[in-house]
């Protein structure tokens, strides 16, 4: 029971690590990779895995007090696992597209992709890797 607890805020939980093939794309290409899961100190629930791919940009707004926004692109959920045993570890493939339309890397401008795992009664594993459109 405590190593339960334990894990429900964050410690000894599950982690998650994405792996592109490359960090640089041109627009219309294809992100492939990986999302490696390791499961922490006991077996956890996980609902999905979601990826987002989006766009941080820097640009004053008179409606906001933050220099940077963000815009979401595209979204992709994985269901392929269910669950994960104490110190499994799991590798999932994925593939998703940049639009045609999307922004290139420059100054203020950057392309980021997000994964984030939905755990059942858990702190929710995140981890961001940065691409460059050119």
């Amino acid at each position: 029971m405590w190593k339960e607890f334990i894990s429900s805020i964050g410690f000894g939980n599950v982690v998650v690590d994405t792996k592109v093939k490359k960090k640089q794309y041109d627009v219309g290409d294809t992100v492939s990779g990986i999302v490696e899961i390791k499961g922490g100190i006991v077996e956890q629930e996980i609902k999905a895995v979601v990826l987002t791919l989006f766009v941080q940009y820097e640009q004053d707004k008179e409606d906001s007090d933050f220099s940077y926004h963000q815009k979401e692109l595209k979204e992709i959920v994985l269901t392929d696992v269910d669950h994960i045993q104490s110190n499994e570890k799991i590798t999932i493939p994925f593939s998703i597209d940049i639009p045609m339309d999307h922004l290139k890397t420059k100054p203020g401008v950057e392309t980021i992709l997000r994964t984030k795992l939905l755990v059942e009664h858990g702190v929710d594993p995140t981890d961001e890797d940065t691409l460059i459109i050119v």
